[in-house]
């Protein structure tokens, strides 16, 4: 009994030191907090921030999308030197963090990412600085999407001081994906070599199209799957592959039956072109009374 009490505790341990840990990217930053649950859920989030004021008795700050996951959960705050730029302090996050395999699911800087006083609301009281001067990511690696690591990222300023706050999930679950619904135009989703899985920046994309054609009675999309490379039954099965994933994920998300989601299947890119703009799912979103616009891609992974 004791042995295997050993054993769990060792690979409690092992499990622990295994994640992404901000304190040893840096030197000379200062612990303001690190926290710890062994199982938690924990919010995510994948958007930016709102303001709601169509009603005044509800008016106020609202996350724009959100993942929530259950794992374990670590929160950190860190005080950077004085001298370092928020964005010098980002950029390392952001590099660590893809040079050891992660997805970088959602990021977005300064006045795009919404107003800070809605971060400070969502994120804790720990927060503060302007809002022009603030950085996010939400980051992932597993498979699927649904089940890995999760990290996200803030960072923005307390006293003119450089401050980010961090949070970790290991051995994490989606429990939810919350998005606002997709306007109609085109969605790329990109994949690296060899991979057919949507990935959570793909989730957050179909939950976002799902959730506009449940409100709509006449909502369309169109899916097709891409490949590159030489024109090969290889290639071909990856090419429809990604557009039957793609096609599987949407269809279980909508509960509309006034819904026309088609799968167009695959294509191998011209000419033996080897890309990741040809490793890709378009999704064309046709919406009643909206124009049909083109969207920036999304890259559902990052180049691997």
């Amino acid at each position: 009994m004791f042995r295997i009490l050993l054993v769990a505790v060792l690979c409690s341990i092992s499990t622990l030191s295994l994640a992404f840990d901000p304190g040893g990217l840096f030197k000379n930053e200062i612990l303001v907090s690190r926290d710890y649950e062994v199982m938690d859920k924990v919010s995510l989030q994948t958007a930016p921030v709102r303001y709601l004021d169509k009603e005044r008795e509800l008016s106020g700050y609202a996350s724009g999308g959100e993942i929530s996951v259950v794992g374990k959960a670590f929160q950190y705050v860190l005080d950077h030197q004085a001298a370092d730029s928020n964005m010098s302090i980002y950029a390392h996050y952001h590099d660590a963090l893809t040079k050891n395999g992660y997805e970088i699911a959602f990021d977005c800087e300064g006045m795009a990412c919404g107003d800070s006083a809605g971060w400070r609301l969502l994120l804790g009281r720990e927060l503060a600085g302007h809002t022009e001067n603030q950085l996010y990511l939400l980051a992932y690696k597993g498979v699927g999407g649904l089940r890995g690591e999760y990290v996200s990222v803030y960072v923005n300023e307390v006293d003119d001081q450089p401050r980010s706050l961090v949070k970790v999930v290991t051995g994490g679950t989606v429990a939810t994906v919350r998005s606002l619904p997709q306007s109609a135009g085109e969605v790329s989703l990109f994949y690296p070599v060899g991979e057919i899985e949507i990935g959570l920046k793909g989730l957050i994309v179909v939950e976002a199209i799902a959730q506009a054609l449940n409100r709509s009675s006449g909502g369309r999309v169109v899916i097709k799957g891409y490949a590159d490379g030489e024109p090969s039954e290889r290639n071909a099965m990856l090419a429809s592959g990604r557009a039957d994933t793609v096609y599987r994920e949407l269809l279980s998300r909508l509960n509309s039956s006034y819904a026309d989601v088609s799968n167009g299947g695959g294509l191998v890119g011209q000419g033996g072109n080897r890309s990741q703009a040809n490793r890709r799912v378009d999704l064309t979103v046709i919406l009643p009374d909206e124009a049909v616009v083109q969207r920036d891609g999304a890259s559902s992974r990052q180049e691997g």
